[in-house]
Parts: structure tokens; sequence; C-alpha cells
């Protein structure tokens, strides 16, 4: 039988016992959320070395304003990550700074996968565990603010740290904010520096003139630039034959006539159309080089509904299998 004077004790040492596992659980999620954010980002730097060093290697032109800004959005990725961590080691010591600083930081890095890949937040395993996450932080904070006044109260800090640890939250506060507005602000700056898809009128193989971005105003477009139809035949030919499997409107440009398009797409039986660009006036828009005199680069764009640009590779196609991937993002 159980003493109704300690029943006082048991539950405050039963309430510290449930607000240090908190704390620890919180401590463990901003740990796990740091490590996995430093992780993901050298990997990223590490196959975005790669991938240039291959271009480099063929005739690819690279996109140097591109490379720097997903560089720069990678670091500031490690960056907020490293903060994860220091969040995670001052769990113990300002919880209320920790906590509250690890739930502005995880709902500010919400927001910046919102503006630059909202699919991210779409499905339910990747909500779900967002959603997890940050219940679990806004806990943290409420039981952060509990074990601050027990720790005031039992004695087990000086009267000082308390005030000490409320003049600290303002500039924690403060420099995590500041990511907030440079994650977003970057977010948007990213997105913008995809830019918007040129446009422009080209003509179809039937000789009528066709507005490009007319194109893309309901639906994803893969646009493929070709040097010449008929040397790349065996591709158009190969794309052609999983068509079903784009999830986007196949776009095909060069600088061929109508007339010999015309024939081409009969010959090669095509589901999706073939449009000239015979006076070269789209195609230098989009960014594509002439190679030589009258013959320029291929060229790969993905051009979300709406017409931002969200992928973008000058140089040779990618394999069949990396088109299809790149309409499914």
């Amino acid at each position: 039988m159980i003493d109704p004077t300690s029943r006082p004790a048991f539950a405050a040492s039963l309430a510290r016992n449930i607000t240090r596992r908190e704390l620890n659980q919180a401590r463990g999620i901003l740990a796990v959320l740091g490590v996995l954010g430093i992780g993901t980002g050298m990997v990223l730097l590490g196959d975005l070395q790669h991938k240039i060093g291959a271009l480099e290697a063929g005739t690819a032109a690279l996109d140097r304003g591109l490379i720097h800004q997903v560089k720069i959005l990678t670091y500031a990725g490690i960056g907020v990550s490293v903060v994860y961590l220091v969040c995670a080691f001052l769990v113990s010591r300002a919880p209320v700074v920790a906590t509250v600083s690890g739930l502005v930081l995880f709902i500010a890095t919400i927001l910046a996968q919102a503006v630059i890949e909202p699919a991210q937040l779409i499905g339910p395993i990747g909500f779900g565990v967002r959603l997890a996450v940050l219940i679990a932080l806004i806990s943290a904070v409420r039981f952060a603010r509990i074990y601050q006044r027990q720790r005031a109260e039992t004695g087990n800090v000086s009267d000082a740290d308390e005030p000490v640890d409320r003049r600290q939250l303002g500039p924690a506060l403060a420099a995590v904010g500041a990511l907030v507005v440079a994650g977003v602000v970057g977010g948007v700056l990213y997105v913008r520096s995809r830019g918007q898809a040129p446009g422009g009128k080209v003509r179809d193989r039937h000789n009528r003139v066709v507005e490009l971005s007319s194109l893309w105003r309901d639906r994803r477009a893969l646009v493929l630039f070709y040097a010449g139809f008929d040397r790349e035949s065996d591709q158009l030919a190969e794309v052609n034959a999983h068509l079903n499997e784009f999830d986007a409107t196949v776009i095909a440009i060069s600088f061929d006539s109508p007339s010999r398009m015309e024939a081409l797409h009969d010959k090669l039986g095509l589901g999706f159309e073939l449009y000239s660009d015979r006076v070269f006036q789209v195609i230098p828009a989009w960014g594509v080089p002439f190679v030589i005199a009258n013959t320029t680069s291929s060229a790969t764009f993905v051009v979300e509904t709406g017409g931002v640009i969200s992928h973008k590779q000058i140089g040779e196609h990618p394999p069949l299998a990396e088109l299809i991937r790149l309409t499914h993002r």
C-alpha cells in the first residue's frame, strides 16, 4: 500500500522522468536531423561534382550559374544541419532555446521545401514523418518550459540561470528567424533561377505556326532539341516506342524543314509532334549553342505546367530511362 504522504513526491518524480524522456527524444530527433542533413548534403555535393566532371569530359555546355546556386543551397542545407546538432547539444543546458530554435528551424525547412520542391511533401510517408517530427518538437518545447521551471524551483541551478536563458532566447530566435528568411528567399531565387521557358513561334510539319508556350499550359512538357531529325531518327523511334511511359507532352524541335519532318513523321509513325525552327529564332533563345554553321547542339528541357524550367541539359540527350524519370519528378 502506497503511503499517501509519498504520493506528491512520486508524482513529482514521475513528471520529471516524463519531462526528461521528452527532452531526450527531442535531442535524438534534432541529432538525427543534423546527421542526416549533413550526410545527404555531402552525398549531393559528391554526386554534383561527379556529374560536372562527366559533362566536362564530353561536349555538353555547363550552366555555371545554376551549378553555383545548387552548391550554395546545398551548403546552406549543411549549415542548417549543423545548427540542428548544436540545438541537440544544448537541450540539457538551455532547453527552451534549443527546442524552440529546433522547432522554428524545422518549420523553415518545410517552407523551403514547399517552395523549392513541393513534390517532396506529397505522399503518406513524407508527410507522415514530417508531421510526427513536428508534433514531437512542439511537445518538446512545452516540456522544456516545464523542465526550466523545475530547475529553478528545486534550486538545481542558480537564480541567474533562468534570466540568462531568457536573454539567450531573443538572439537565438533572431538568428533562426534570419535563417528562415534566407532559406525562403533563397528557395524563391532558386526557383526563379530555373527561369521561365522562352517559348517562341515554330512551325509544325504542316507548316502551321505554333506558339510553344501553349504546349505546356495544361501539362508538363519534355522539350528535345535536335541537331537534325534524320541523324537522330533512332532516338526519336525509341522515344516513340515508350511514349506512354512519359508523364509529359513530348516536343521535338530542329531546323529541319516542315516537308522533311512530315516525311520522317510518317516513316517512323510518331505519336508526338515535330517542330521546325528554320530561321533559328527559337533555338538560340533557349540557350542552345551552335556547334558549326547551321548546326546546333542537342538539348533537353523539362518544362512544368505554367512554364517553369525544372531541368536543363545542353548537349547529348540523357538515356531513355533518365528521360522518362525526369518527367515523373
